[in-house]
């Protein structure tokens, strides 16, 4: 871990019930890669991310009660 990030801008919701939980499923969002540090500086691109929360933590293998998948396309400098 070298201390590189990237900072993105998200456009997406979030389906809540009436007590102000997330309705489990899944849920999608996009956004812009709008700079980064280190081995990152000056990226730019765009991202979609697709979320599922209805995991159940217990169940074999499971690391957690969200899964998320990104896919980014990106432009580093030269």
């Amino acid at each position: 871990d070298d201390g590189s990030t990237i900072v993105a801008q998200a456009d997406g919701q979030v389906r809540l019930d009436p007590q102000g939980r997330p309705i489990p499923g899944e849920s999608r969002s996009s956004g812009k890669i709008v700079s980064g540090t280190g081995r990152y500086a000056g990226i730019t691109g765009t991202y979609e991310m697709r979320v599922r929360n209805d995991i159940d933590p217990k169940a074999d293998g499971a690391l957690g009660d969200y899964f998320a998948t990104v896919t980014a396309t990106y432009t580093l400098p030269r």
